[in-house]
């Protein structure tokens, strides 16, 4: 029986032995035909066994070895073991240490086909997910570094062997052309660096996600391009050798130059890549100088309106060899040499008129447009017009033609005017020389009146498209509905004076409207387009509020503010419930009310239900018309009072910066907004300052008691060897002796640094009201010692810089306390939303 055993066992392992020597002895072709078949067949693993043997095979030297190191990767990919990439990449690496079309591969792979991020395990990086925790790291710099390692090592390869083209040899420089620009278009100042290429970086830890380097890697905006240490920018020059290069942009440049020398036929591609990265740099986009030009035209005498568009920073007038640009430094104008101007270099590609003509001559269109060069811009679109292929091609470029060459108009945006004063509304034109305007009055009471007949028609679902009478305008144009329009009450024209070269005009236009109504104004530009604009002119007005009683109505003059007696309300309200199958049922209420001698009228909440939309109309005997509507209104509800706003702790110190051993000297008031009674409620009341350092250590605890203003003072003296940083005071309640767990009432801070007093101040006295552009202004710089001396015959540097500022102020919740609550919401009134009456 053993015997038999053994025989047995004999056979089973000559018939594996067997089966492995087929399998060895099986050809890279076939094998990697079976390979090919299983991956389709989304048989990763099976596909990944033979993929991983012929990359690793040192046999295997045929012309599809590399691809078949890329299939290995891509099914560790889809199975989620990319953590195994690293092992197959060096193992294969090493086994065809000296095909270069294998070591091409591994660097395209390290070059961005695997993640570069994964997780430090007892010090060891593992690349991809991983369970269990661990610290996130990314190793981007070091797959970099190993990529360029490797592509040199190629290039070197490359050189020595006879079978190598020259497309093949310029890929390779390609690739390392790429692999230097990579992620650098944001972070421009990187170039500067001469990247080690004989030590691999470390893994680097830190927090993961976009831009995880806290501004020092990936991600961002830029901050301009670099500049050297006086100030100019940093150019990257032409290296005589990849050896003789000091940066990582000398590389670059030296890269490019040798896929030219392999390549000829792709030199305006590198050197259209080159534009592009200049133009990133130091293209006019850059300096956010914002919009073209606009010209306001003097309404009373068109003619002597002058474009006010000159000066140094004005882009139009700028040569090509010159520019306007945001370094780091700030935005600067500056000479370009040709060899780092966009503008030249794209002249050059588009004069070979190859395959990249059109795309430079883009890169050239973007550039004129930036600088507001708009006749340059249109001639080169004219030239691209000649490349473009027929159909939708042509009509858009021969639409970008034609927003810069042709009369153009419109409306600018404009509030409701009071009536009898001459309506007036600004256009907005280019190019033309005269306009024509025409008005309409618009049947007001028709459109409210048929939008309440349809809504009473309950249908099962609304068309809002029908009732947005607040956009009467799209009603107008989208919905037909011309029936609204009564004849034309008025005609007239209007002469134009447009600016050269293209540019805008602003000019304000009075029109003969002097009724109260809604106009629909049309303006037809000679030669050019229409535009057209709902123009509301107004006698009445109507304001809502929210009182305890619900909603009150405030009907007022328009002009003047004051109150409308006696005027007449109409109210209409609806609402929809749903039902089922996407069906609604409509509701419907009206009712009519009347304002008191003061203008105001709270309806009965019995009549205007909260859950309805409504709409309320103003009529007077004497013709006045008004309305407000579609909103929502307020439920009764009694207001909370002041004695609920929030306690507050206003806090100072002697100086806001201090040195250590400095004596801290502070005082903290705690109070309660209110406009009635004294406040007694926190003085006299026992209270615990906390000082805490910049690490939240407390450094002094000092139990105190607040005088009669509900102020408490005091004074801590820093330690010679005290955190520098930022200190916090804190104000708490005295009740709770554990520091963590303490109510704080609120807090102050001051700063403690290693400084040197400056021994005199520098003040500029600066404008004090808003200037517009163009206008010249004076400002007076003033240096004093701090006894009062004047500084004389120092040396004066100064920088005038234009940013960009937008401010918008909106009563925040917290100002409740003034404006009652819920004054802060400006978007519509959510009466959908559960509890929106309490906000």
């Amino acid at each position: 029986m053993y015997k038999a055993m053994a025989c047995l066992l004999a056979v089973v392992v000559l018939s594996s032995t067997g089966l492995m020597a087929t399998n060895m002895a099986e050809p890279p072709a076939q094998k990697r035909a079976t390979a090919k078949k299983l991956y389709e067949e989304n048989n990763y693993a099976e596909a990944l066994r033979l993929y991983r043997e012929l990359a690793v095979d040192s046999e295997n030297t045929d012309r599809e070895l590399p691809n078949d190191l890329g299939m290995a990767i891509q099914c560790l990919n889809n199975l989620g073991l990319i953590h195994e990439a690293d092992e197959l990449l060096e193992t294969s690496i090493e086994n065809h240490n000296s095909n270069f079309r294998l070591l091409a591969r591994a660097a395209q792979v390290y070059g961005g086909e695997i993640d570069s991020g994964g997780f430090l395990i007892a010090g060891k990086f593992e690349r991809g997910g991983h369970r269990g925790g661990g610290q996130w790291a990314s190793v981007a710099d070091r797959d970099r570094v190993r990529s360029l390692q490797l592509l040199l090592q190629a290039i070197s390869l490359a050189a020595k062997d006879d079978q190598a083209t020259n497309t093949e040899r310029a890929d390779l420089w390609q690739r390392v052309s790429d692999q230097i620009s990579r992620a650098r278009y944001g972070e421009a100042w990187k170039l500067q660096i001469l990247t080690d290429l004989e030590t691999l970086p470390d893994a680097e830890a830190a927090a993961r996600g976009y831009g995880y380097r806290h501004g020092r890697g990936w991600g961002g905006p830029s901050k301009g391009a670099p500049v050297d240490q006086d100030g100019n920018p940093v150019f990257h020059d032409q290296p005589d050798s990849w050896s003789t290069s000091k940066s990582d942009g000398e590389r670059w440049r030296w890269a490019m130059a040798q896929v030219s020398v392999f390549a000829p036929d792709r030199r305006s591609a590198t050197e259209l890549n080159w534009a592009q990265f200049l133009q990133s740099q130091f293209g006019v986009g850059t300096s956010e100088a914002g919009g073209p030009p606009v010209i306001r035209v003097a309404q009373q005498d068109a003619a002597e309106s002058s474009p006010k568009t000159s000066g140094s920073w004005a882009a139009h007038e700028l040569n090509d060899n010159e520019t306007i640009a945001r370094l780091t430094t700030g935005v600067k104008r500056f000479s370009l040499p040709d060899e780092f101007n966009p503008i030249a270099i794209a002249k050059s590609v588009i004069g070979r008129k190859d395959g990249t003509q059109r795309s430079a001559l883009e890169l050239l269109i973007s550039e004129r447009m930036n600088r507001h060069q708009y006749p340059q811009a249109a001639e080169l679109l004219r030239d691209v017009l000649k490349l473009a292929s027929a159909g939708d091609d042509r009509k858009g470029v021969q639409a970008r033609i034609d927003q810069i060459v042709n009369n153009w108009l419109q409306f600018e945006s404009t509030t409701m005017q009071p009536a009898g004063k001459g309506a007036t509304i600004d256009i907005r034109f280019r190019n033309g020389s005269k306009v024509t305007f025409e008005a309409k009055p618009i049947r007001i009471d028709d459109l409210l009146s048929d939008v309440r007949k349809y809504i009473e028609t309950k249908p099962r679902q609304i068309a809002h498209e029908k009732i947005q009478i607040g956009n009467i305008g799209w009603m107008l144009i989208h919905g037909n509905q011309s029936k609204y329009l009564e004849k034309p009450i008025a005609k007239w024209e209007l002469d134009l004076k447009a600016p050269a070269d293209h540019f805008d005009a602003v000019q304000t236009v009075t029109t003969p409207l002097q009724k109260a109504g809604a106009y629909w104004v049309t303006a037809k530009m000679d030669d050019g387009n229409e535009a057209r604009i709902v123009l509301w002119v107004a006698d009445t007005a109507i304001s809502r509020k929210r009182v305890e009683e619900g909603t009150l109505y405030f009907v007022a003059d328009a002009g003047s503010g004051a109150p409308v007696d006696r005027a007449d309300l109409e109210f209409f309200g609806w609402r929809q419930e749903y039902r089922q199958n996407r069906n609604y049922e409509i509701f419907t209420s009206r009712f009519a009310d009347r304002t008191d001698a003061d203008g105001l009228c709270t309806p009965d909440v019995k009549d205007l239900v909260p859950q309805n939309q409504w709409i309320v109309i103003a009529r007077t005997k004497d013709g006045r018309m008004a309305y407000d509507g579609f909103m929502g209104v307020w439920n009764p509800e009694k207001l909370q009072p002041l004695d609920y706003s929030p306690v507050k702790v206003y806090a100072i110190t002697d100086r806001p910066v201090y040195r250590p051993g400095h004596a801290v000297k502070y005082r903290m008031w705690l109070r309660q907004p209110r406009f009635n009674g004294d406040e007694v409620e926190y003085s006299n009341k026992d209270f615990i300052v906390e000082v805490r350092n910049p690490k939240g250590d407390v450094v002094q605890e000092l139990n105190t008691k607040s005088d009669r203003w509900s102020g408490v003072d005091g004074e801590y003296t820093l330690p010679a060897d005290a955190t520098l940083g930022s200190y916090q005071l804190r104000l708490c309640d005295p009740r709770e002796q554990d520091p963590n767990r303490r109510s704080v009432y609120g807090q102050g801070s001051f700063v403690v640094e290693e400084y040197r007093k400056p021994e005199y101040e520098v003040k500029i006295d600066a404008p004090e009201k808003p200037v517009k552009l163009g206008e010249k202004i004076q400002a007076k710089i003033t240096a004093r010692y701090y006894f009062g001396a004047p500084v004389t015959d120092a040396t004066v540097h100064y920088k005038v810089e234009r940013t960009k500022h937008d401010s918008r102020w909106y009563p925040a919740a917290r100002w409740d306390w003034l404006y009652s609550p819920g004054y802060w919401w400006f978007a519509p009134e959510y009466q959908w939303y559960p509890g929106f009456s309490r906000w």
